[in-house]
C-alpha cells in the first residue's frame, strides 16, 4: 500500500518533494496539524523541524542552523552574527501565516515578542518581502535554499538550531519500506 508522509511545507525541496510523491500519498501542513495526523494516526510518519508534542518515536535527521535574513541594503547585513536581541527592535516577516513554529520556538526561548509587520504562509514570499526592505526574518537554513536573491543570511549569536527529523506513532512500526526512505532521507538532508 501506498505510504502516507507528512511534512512541513517549510522544510520542502524540490527534489524532496519529487521522490517522496512517487509512489506516495503526501499531506503537507504546518507543525500543528502533522501534530494532529500523527495523534490520530493518519500519517505512517512525519518530516518535522522539532519532536513534536504528542506521544511518537523521533528519528533525528539533521541539526539545521537557524539564520536571520535581512536585505543585502539592511544597516546590519555587514556584521558576521546577527545578535538574537535584535529581533525586538526590527518590522519582522513571519514566514507562516500567523505562527512560525520554528521562528518562534528560538524566539520565546530568548523572550522576544517580535514586532510582526507582514505574515505569508511561503517562504518565498517572505524571503521577497524581506529582499525589498519590508523587514527581517528567522528561518532554518534549509528552508532558504534557492530563495536568498538581494538578501544576507547571518547565523544568530548565540547560535541556534532547528532539529530535522522524522516522528511516527509511538504504537506503530515501521515498515521495512518506510525504514528504507528514512535511511534515505537521512543521507539526502545531511547532503543538502
Amino acid at each position: 500500500r501506498n505510504r502516507r508522509i507528512g511534512y512541513g511545507h517549510r522544510n520542502r525541496k524540490q527534489k524532496l518533494h519529487a521522490i517522496i510523491c512517487l509512489d506516495n500519498a503526501v499531506i503537507e501542513g504546518v507543525h500543528q496539524k502533522l501534530d494532529q495526523l500523527l495523534c490520530e494516526q493518519l500519517a505512517d510518519f512525519c518530516l518535522f523541524s522539532y519532536p513534536p508534542d504528542g506521544e511518537c518515536q523521533w528519528i533525528p535527521l539533521k541539526r539545521d542552523r537557524m539564520v536571520a535574513v535581512l536585505a543585502s541594503g539592511h544597516p546590519m547585513a555587514k556584521l558576521s552574527s546577527f545578535p538574537i536581541a535584535s529581533f525586538r527592535d526590527e518590522p519582522f516577516i513571519m514566514p507562516a501565516d500567523g505562527y512560525d513554529y520554528d521562528s518562534m520556538k528560538v524566539l520565546n526561548r530568548h523572550g522576544i515578542n517580535p514586532s510582526i509587520s507582514y505574515s505569508t504562509g511561503e517562504d518565498h514570499a517572505a524571503i521577497a518581502m524581506i529582499a525589498a526592505g519590508l523587514g527581517i526574518g528567522l528561518f532554518n537554513e534549509l528552508a532558504t535554499s534557492g530563495r536568498t536573491a538581494n538578501t544576507v543570511l547571518l547565523p544568530l549569536d548565540p547560535p541556534e538550531y532547528a532539529e530535522l527529523g522524522v516522528a511516527y506513532p509511538a504504537s506503530r512500526i515501521l515498515s521495512p519500506a518506510a525504514k528504507r526512505f528514512i535511511k534515505y532521507l537521512k543521507v539526502y538532508v545531511s547532503e543538502a
